[in-house]
């Protein structure tokens, strides 16, 4: 008798242990984990984007504009050309040719030793398909 209850104990946790396997290998297919631009979003006060204080804003090794992308995503959209980003966020400040991407430096993050930049990638007609904050390693 007491065989028989060892053996379904056994069982019980043979069956838990397969099922609490099974939910880890398929968390990170169910759990929606933030981008980058939403962590971005969710850790800076929310205010109105100000494209003129953007574009004004200057920043070197020990600031940031970070800060000032508070609200942009009410004003930069996917599918507008490259012109009326440049209207709105002003001269990247380094284009890459090859990827046809434009960045702008927000300065050193807050949270790491590297620099960030906020990258706006563009298709062969110059609309808007993507965007993202990125980080360059500071050396």
């Amino acid at each position: 008798m007491e065989h028989r209850k060892y053996l379904l104990l056994i069982s019980v946790l043979g069956i838990f242990t397969l099922i609490i396997s099974v939910l880890l290998l398929i968390e990170p297919y169910v759990t929606e984990k933030p981008s980058i631009e939403r962590r971005v979003i969710r850790t800076v006060p929310t205010r109105p984007f100000d494209s003129k204080l953007w574009r004004e804003t200057q920043v070197d090794e020990n600031s940031s504009k970070r800060e000032l992308l508070s609200g942009i995503k009410q004003h930069l959209h996917l599918g507008m050309t490259r012109v009326q980003a440049h209207e709105l966020l002003g001269k990247p400040d380094m284009n890459n040719s090859p990827k046809n991407e434009d960045w702008y430096w927000l300065g050193l993050s807050p949270y790491t030793e590297s620099f960030e930049y906020y990258i706006l990638v563009y298709n062969e007609n110059d609309i808007l398909v993507s965007y993202s904050l990125d980080c360059a390693r500071h050396q």
